[in-house]
C-alpha cells in the first residue's frame, strides 16, 4: 500500500488506542521513583480517548480531515506530560497533512518532522531520553516505497531509541527501567501497524473521560413557554439484525436519505453489521422508529440543544454577573479535603485532580470560562499537569486576547498552598506572581510515602514497602517505620530552627500516632514555629508537610 486516506488512518488511530489500552498498567509501573503514583499510561489512553471521541463519527475519506479532527480532541482532552506532548505530535501532524487526501510515505516523513518541531516546543525545557527522543528517532525513516515498510521501520527506530533511553538519563538507569512516556509511544505506533495490516476492526464506543461524573441538568433552563428552536442531538450506534433486514444489500443510502429529510448535521458511519448516526433532529422519535426497523441499538443518547442553549447563555451571564476581579487564582487538589483547603485558602476555582488523576487541557480551559478577571494565576502542583496548564494558557490566550494566564510552575500541593496564601486582588499581576514564586522558594516540601519495588535512587538502597520521604522532587529518606523516615526529611530542611510556620496535610492513611510524631518533632525541632494540622484525606501520600 503505497497511500492511505481518512478512514485507513482512522482505524490505525483506533487501533493503536486498543493497543495503549492492552498495556497501560504496564506503562504505569515505568516509574523512576518507587512509589504508587505512576500514571503515564493512563494519561497517554485518556489522550487517546478524547482524541477518538471527536473522530469517532467522522466519515471523511480524507486524511487531513481525520488527522485535524484526531488532534483537536487530543489537544483538549490531553493529560500528564506524556499526554499534552503526545497530543502535540499530532497536532503537528496534522499540521503536515493539511490538504491532503491521501498520504504517501514521503508525506508521513514530513509530517512526522512537524510533529518532532511542535512537541520540543511545547516543552519549555525539552529533555533528552523520553518521548521526545523516541519519537524523534522514529520519525527519520526515509526511502520506504510503502506505508507498511514505513510504519515497520519507524517502529524499529522506535523500539532502537527506547532501549537507549537509561544512557540519556541516569535516573532511568539507576531505576533499571526505560521511560514510560517513549515505551506508550512504540506501543501506540505498533497498534497503528496492527490497523493498517490486520483484519477490519469493529469499532466500539469509547465511553467519555473528560467529565468523571453526571453533569447536573438545570430544566429550568426551558420551560412550558420555551420553543424548541434547537431540536435535539441524537446520537446511537444500531447494531443491524438479520432477522430485520438484508445486512449484506442493505440500503445506507436510502436510510441516509430520510435522516436528512427528518434532521441536518447528519453524520453516518457504516460499519459491518453496525451503524453510527448523529442527526440534529426536531423528531428523534420518528428517527429511532424508522432506524429500528432494521435493528436494535446498543447504546442511545439524545439531548436538547435548546436546554444547552440556554444552559450556555445563563452560564455566560453568570460569569459576566460575578464581581470582576484584577487577579484570580486556579489551583489543583489531590483530595475533596485538600479541595476544601484551597478554596477557603481563597482559591476561585479548584480542579480536581493530582497524582494518578492528572486534569486535562480541557478542564483548565473550562475553569478559566468560569472566571471573570483581567489576569489568572494558575497552580497545577504536580509536575505531571504542569505541561496541561500551559497548553490550556496558551489555548485561552486565542479565545480571550483580553485575560493574562500565568501559571506558576508549582510542582507539590504543598508548594502551591504556600503560594496560594500571598496572593492577592492587585493589578500588579506580574507583582503578585513573583510574591508567590518568593513563597514557593521559601517552603521546604515534605512527602512521605511507601515504595512499591526494590530499587536504588541517589545512592539509597530502597526495598519494597519501605517507607520514603521527599524533600521538594528529591528522594532523600528511607526507613521501615514512618516516624523514622520523618525524622530524616525534617533533619535534611536547611535553617530548620528559623522556620516559623508549619503546615501538615494529613492523609487517608495517617494515624494517631503518626500526628503524635509530627507534633514530637516539631516541637523538638522548631520549637518556636507555629503548627497548622489539616486532615485533607488524600491518597498515596500519608503526609505532605511544608516548613515556612
Amino acid at each position: 500500500m503505497k497511500t492511505i486516506n481518512g478512514q485507513t488512518l482512522k482505524r490505525m488511530l483506533y487501533s493503536g488506542r486498543v493497543r495503549l489500552a492492552a498495556c497501560a498498567e504496564e506503562l504505569n509501573a515505568l516509574n523512576i521513583f518507587p512509589v504508587p503514583d505512576g500514571d503515564t499510561g493512563s494519561n497517554m489512553l485518556r489522550t487517546m480517548d478524547l482524541g477518538w471521541q471527536a473522530v469517532a463519527a467522522c466519515d471523511s475519506d480524507s486524511a487531513a480531515e481525520v488527522m485535524s479532527a484526531f488532534a483537536n480532541g487530543a489537544v483538549l482532552g490531553a493529560r500528564g506530560n506524556s499526554g499534552v506532548i503526545l497530543s502535540q505530535i499530532f497536532r503537528g501532524i496534522a499540521k503536515g497533512f493539511d490538504g491532503k487526501e491521501e498520504v504517501d510515505t514521503a508525506l508521513l516523513s514530513k509530517a512526522c518532522e512537524e510533529g518532532v518541531k511542535a512537541a520540543y516546543s511545547a516543552v519549555v525545557k525539552p529533555v533528552e531520553g523520553t518521548i521526545l527522543t523516541v519519537f524523534r528517532n522514529a520519525a527519520a525513516v526515509a526511502d520506504a516505497t510503502e506505508v507498511e515498510e514505513w510504519f515497520t521501520r519507524h517502529i524499529e527506530y522506535a523500539a532502537t531509541s527506547l532501549r537507549h533511553t537509561p544512557d540519556l538519563l541516569p535516573a532511568l538507569k539507576e531505576a533499571s527501567v526505560v521511560d514510560s512516556g517513549g515505551a506508550g509511544y512504540l506501543r501506540l505506533a505498533e497498534g497503528m501497524l496492527e490497523g493498517l495490516t490486520g483484519e477490519e476492526l469493529t469499532f466500539t464506543d469509547v465511553e467519555s473521560v473528560e467529565n468523571s461524573g453526571a453533569k447536573a441538568v438545570d430544566f429550568s433552563a426551558f420551560t412550558r413557554d420555551s420553543v424548541l428552536e434547537f431540536g435535539y442531538c441524537t446520537e446511537f450506534f444500531l447494531r443491524l439484525q438479520t432477522a430485520k433486514t438484508d445486512i449484506d444489500g442493505f440500503d445506507d443510502e436510502g436510510l441516509k436519505a430520510y435522516l436528512e429529510s427528518v434532521g441536518d448535521s447528519l453524520v453516518y458511519v457504516r460499519m459491518d453489521d453496525l451503524v453510527k448516526v448523529h442527526v440534529h433532529t426536531k423528531t428523534p422519535g420518528q428517527v429511532l422508529g424508522e432506524c429500528q426497523k432494521y435493528g436494535e441499538f446498543l447504546s442511545l443518547k439524545i439531548e436538547n440543544m435548546s436546554l444547552q442553549h440556554e444552559e450556555q447563555i445563563g452560564q455566560e451571564k453568570q460569569v459576566q454577573s460575578l464581581p470582576k476581579k484584577h487577579l484570580a487564582t486556579v489551583a489543583v487538589a489531590m483530595s475533596e479535603g485538600m479541595k476544601e483547603l484551597f478554596e477557603e485558602g481563597g482559591a476561585d476555582a479548584v480542579i480536581l485532580g493530582g497524582a494518578c488523576t492528572n486534569p486535562s487541557t480541557g478542564e483548565f480551559l473550562q475553569a478559566f470560562r468560569g472566571l471573570n478577571a483581567d489576569a489568572i494565576v494558575v497552580l497545577p502542583n504536580n509536575s505531571n499537569v504542569l505541561m496541561a496548564a500551559q497548553s490550556a494558557a496558551k489555548e485561552y490566550a486565542e479565545e480571550r486576547s483580553d485575560v493574562r494566564v500565568l501559571v506558576l510552575p508549582t510542582k507539590s500541593m504543598q508548594a502551591g498552598y504556600a503560594a496560594l496564601l500571598v496572593a492577592t486582588d492587585s493589578e500588579d499581576a506580574d507583582g503578585v506572581y513573583a510574591d508567590m514564586d518568593s513563597a514557593v522558594e521559601n517552603a521546604a516540601c515534605l512527602s512521605l510515602t511507601f515504595s512499591v519495588r526494590d530499587t536504588s535512587v541517589g545512592g539509597i538502597e530502597i526495598h519494597k514497602d519501605d517507607h520514603i520521604g521527599f524533600l521538594g522532587k528529591e528522594l532523600c529518606a528511607c526507613a521501615k517505620t514512618r516516624e523514622e523516615c520523618l525524622k530524616q526529611l525534617f533533619l535534611q530542611v536547611e535553617d530548620l530552627e528559623d522556620k516559623e510556620i508549619i503546615t501538615v496535610m494529613y492523609g487517608v492513611d495517617a494515624t494517631d500516632e503518626d500526628r503524635e510524631t509530627v507534633q514530637s518533632l516539631a516541637e523538638e525541632l522548631c520549637p518556636d514555629a507555629e503548627l497548622l494540622e489539616y486532615d485533607c484525606g488524600q491518597e498515596l501520600y500519608c503526609l505532605l508537610i511544608s516548613l515556612e
